[in-house]
């Protein structure tokens, strides 16, 4: 898979200038993205490359603090009460302290420069070759993001659409070929 393989890459510094890099999987909702993030980040290969692995569902509500606190909730399967700013971001670089983290922002809505630049401050102290990978409906979000490498999911073509359909050719519609 060629997501997990850039992700996994042991020189993605070499390949990224920065130390903590922004992936994204954009298409419109129900292609998939969620799933295959999900088969990315439970991947053996991903989960044995990082060292802290991260699942936070945004969705439309991007509050910096909120995701700051459930970043946190589910990193250390912890409860968490805090909802001051400086101690969410005091707990936060000290969770990610130079480890090598993959966090998944799925289903991100934000096309506000600010509130994305706000959350990155609070995220730069991970290791080097730190992912966040973001699935979004809209390439914006992915390029206020900064996204350094964008994958678009697209839909089935009409001819495979209506193979699927009719229930003839369902093995060549799911193989892609």
């Amino acid at each position: 898979m060629k997501i997990k393989s850039k992700l996994c890459r042991s020189s993605i510094r070499d390949h990224f200038e920065e130390k903590v890099t922004v992936v994204s999987i954009v298409g419109m909702g129900g292609l998939g993205k969620t799933t295959l993030a999900q088969l990315v980040y439970g991947d053996k290969n991903v989960e044995s490359h990082f060292q802290l692995r991260i699942w936070v569902c945004v969705s439309d509500d991007f509050n910096v603090a909120k995701i700051a606190k459930n970043i946190i909730l589910a990193a250390t399967e912890k409860s968490y009460d805090h909802t001051n700013m400086e101690v969410l971001q005091r707990d936060l670089r000290q969770l990610l302290g130079q480890k090598r983290y993959l966090l998944v922002l799925d289903d991100v809505w934000n096309e506000y420069h600010q509130k994305w630049n706000e959350l990155k401050c609070l995220l730069v102290d991970g290791g080097e070759g730190s992912i966040i990978l973001v699935t979004t409906r809209k390439e914006n979000c992915s390029r206020i993001m900064g996204a350094k490498e964008s994958y678009l999911l697209q839909g089935l073509s009409e001819e495979r659409s209506w193979a699927l359909f009719e229930g003839t050719g369902i093995l060549r519609v799911l193989d892609f070929g």
